[in-house]
């Protein structure tokens, strides 16, 4: 850039000053740069508040075990049968509390199991897109409601509706009750983990497990993939799906070529 100072210095000299100097950054480096440290230190902050709590959870539960294991001897908690902490001459034996999870366990799974996989195979092999599209975020909704929630219709409806008619002695707290209220719980994860394998199932290993449901004469009744025969047989199903999971050499192999 050259600027003509001759009003200034008589002599009409020009006089060159470099136009870099007045140049303006606007690239946004620097802002860019410190942005990206400040995210960056609230990142690891938000790591380290993670860790340390965790840290601090397991140090606090360590504490108070040695202290409540400086009273209870280690033998009465793991093999006693009675649990009456808020008793005047309290017991601690965790075997009722091992036995009572154990049995809401089994029920729960005896509700969620049959009845999440049957959803997850309905959204997966016969749902239409739009309807796959509505329960399932549904499902995930569900997966959300509180425990809470899940106890007191437990509590206010699964025994005294449900339960009490069929069982009339029937206790206020039934780990019946409570096995099913945590089955219906647990039925929204079951069917969403199930519907997510069953539809990363590729093609060639569908093609693959079916041998093994005519062997076993079952066949999940599926909706007919794109190229199959319509109306054969069993028998003439199976040696098409094999054919197409078949590579070429094998073919020519199983003819004598």
């Amino acid at each position: 850039m050259a600027i003509n100072s001759g009003s200034a210095m008589g002599d009409g000299a020009p006089l060159a000053v470099d136009a870099s100097s007045f140049a303006l950054d606007l690239s946004g480096k620097r802002s860019r740069a410190l942005s990206e440290r400040v995210v960056g230190a609230v990142l690891w902050a938000c790591g380290a508040l993670s860790l340390l709590t965790t840290v601090g959870i397991i140090l606090i539960l360590l504490q108070q075990a040695f202290v409540f294991f400086s009273q209870v001897p280690l033998t009465d908690f793991m093999f006693g049968t009675t649990w009456t902490a808020l008793f005047r001459t309290p017991l601690y034996g965790v075997l009722p509390l091992v036995g009572g999870t154990l049995m809401i366990t089994v029920v729960a799974m005896a509700v969620a199991i049959p009845l999440g996989l049957m959803s997850a195979i309905y959204l997966s092999e016969y749902a239409a897109t739009r309807v796959r599209d509505v329960l399932k975020p549904a499902l995930e909704i569900l997966a959300g409601i509180p425990t809470i929630v899940y106890g007191f219709f437990a509590v206010t409806f699964i025994r005294p509706e449900l339960l009490k008619p069929i069982f009339p002695g029937i206790g206020p707290f039934s780990a019946l009750a409570a096995g099913i209220a945590v089955g219906f719980m647990t039925i929204p994860l079951v069917a969403s983990l199930s519907e997510d394998a069953m539809r990363a199932a590729c093609a060639d290993h569908r093609a693959v497990g079916n041998p093994a449901g005519e062997l076993l004469q079952f066949r999940l009744p599926c909706r007919q993939h794109k190229g199959a025969p319509r109306g054969d047989s069993a028998r003439r199903r199976l040696e098409h799906e094999r054919l197409e999971v078949t590579p070429p050499e094998a073919r020519m192999d199983d003819v004598g070529l």
